[in-house]
């Protein structure tokens, strides 16, 4: 079986939720450098103490990565108006 076509850094997020689905380790890699950092400031803002926010992050990309087979598609990963 062939490797999937890597994605660029340039695709939207669906293009990277499904090109993760179909095994593209660089594609999941991608969406956590993209959200990982607006992740840890919404913890934060939201109570968070300081010291687990890193481990809050991480937990929730491994739960994100054990969940992906079953994402539909039918939210997105932050708010289109999130900065």
């Amino acid at each position: 079986m062939a490797s999937p076509e890597p994605v660029a850094a340039s695709s939207s997020d669906a293009a990277l939720i499904a090109a993760w689905q179909a095994g593209d380790e660089q594609a999941a890699a991608e969406l956590v450098r993209r959200h990982a950092r607006a992740l840890a400031r919404f913890l934060a803002g939201s109570g968070a103490r300081e010291a687990d926010v890193d481990d809050l992050v991480q937990e929730t990309f491994i739960r994100a990565f054990r969940a992906v087979a079953q994402f539909r598609g039918q939210c997105h990963y932050r708010s289109r108006h999130s900065t």
